[in-house]
């Protein structure tokens, strides 16, 4: 199952930003979602790869938008990321001694020019081992942040809106605005279950 696996104590530099060499990439032939070993996607351009950015805290921490699911109040965690063999689906595991997460990442590859081509990042995590809590915190920011935008909240997940691109998240939790443009949830898994986002 593993293929090419790499670990790390502590993803982030002090400056706040990751190595180049703690993402991961999944893609779906026409773009790509680069995913940190803390769990973040910081860089994504939709609907190609030559798109504005829709996620790019990669360049800038503070403004460039991410869509991160990490694991609350885990000390002395570490991190392991890898790719299920023969595939680009990649998987980010949470170590720590009272636990252990995991979130699974793809982008499923459809068939250009038809009307149900769309761009999805399928993000499922799960608890492994232990009980643990998650925060899942979505920020886009459109066109490189700037773009505003507007977010829509309902029963099944988000609507971000910009005035060139509108994205869709669906959350099997209840989602709040973080005050910044936004949607965030704070939910628990225990052993065995999983939380699927899109």
């Amino acid at each position: 199952m593993e293929k090419e696996a790499k670990e790390e104590a502590s993803p982030r530099s002090a400056s706040g930003y990751q190595p180049i060499e703690n993402y991961g990439v999944i893609g779906d032939l026409h773009t790509v979602a680069m995913v940190g070993m803390n769990g973040s996607i910081d860089w994504c351009c939709i609907p190609r790869f030559d798109s504005p950015s829709v996620f790019g805290a990669l360049l800038d921490t503070r403004k460039g938008g991410f869509f991160r699911i990490a694991p609350e109040d885990m000390p002395d965690v570490k991190y392991k990321q890898m790719y299920i063999q023969d595939t680009n689906i990649l998987i980010t595991r949470f170590l720590a001694v009272d636990g252990v997460g995991e979130i699974t990442d793809f982008m499923p590859i459809k068939h250009a020019d038809t009307p149900e081509h769309q761009h999805h990042i399928i993000r499922s995590v799960a608890a492994v081992r232990g009980t643990l809590k998650f925060t899942m915190q979505c920020r886009p920011a459109f066109n490189y942040a700037r773009d505003e935008h507007t977010v829509s909240l309902s029963k099944r997940g988000a609507i971000f809106k910009s005035k060139s691109l509108s994205l869709g998240l669906t959350s099997p939790e209840p989602l709040e605005e973080d005050g910044k443009g936004g949607v965030r949830a704070t939910f628990v898994l225990q052993e065995g279950q999983s939380a699927r986002f899109m």
